[in-house]
């Protein structure tokens, strides 16, 4: 019963800090589409420095969720995890993300990247390293996406 409880828990405390994250992002959005908060001091012609402040804020709240998560997910012994762009499951290939969405691989990594671009309601800002960009512009083209590449 306990184990059933804690599990329980640990479910609900998850939900909780994710809904509070994207809560967070929700509002970032909003702010820097309506120009307001830490955005109204860059009006149309700062939309650059704007998107940099507002990736940064993202980041934030995504890694302030990551460590409020990291305590239930693993040991505190154990440090958590690297924030690796490697597969997520078990298997002990060395192919990236992208490597099982250009390969239409059913994942768990891809599982997440799609989850995590389907909650988009109207904007999705995706934070791509420049040796990959190309390989991520043909796979949404691919698919009839639009997409701006700044």
């Amino acid at each position: 019963m306990a184990a059933m409880f804690t599990g329980y828990y640990k479910f609900r405390e998850r939900s909780y800090f994710l809904q509070q994250t994207a809560d967070a992002i929700e509002e970032e959005v909003n702010a820097g589409t309506l120009g307001i908060g830490p955005y109204s001091e860059f009006g149309d012609v700062g939309e650059v420095e704007a998107l940099k402040l507002f990736t940064q804020r993202v980041e934030g709240h995504r890694n302030e969720q990551r460590r409020r998560c990291s305590s239930w997910t693993s040991p505190p012994t154990r440090p958590p995890p690297p924030a690796s762009r490697r597969r997520l499951d078990s298997a002990s290939t060395r192919r990236t993300v992208l490597d099982d969405w250009e390969g239409d691989h059913n994942t768990e990594a891809r599982r997440v990247l799609y989850v995590a671009g389907s909650r988009a309601q109207q904007l999705l800002v995706c934070a791509v390293h420049r040796k990959h960009v190309g390989r991520v512009g043909d796979l949404l083209a691919a698919k009839g996406v639009p997409y701006i590449n700044s």
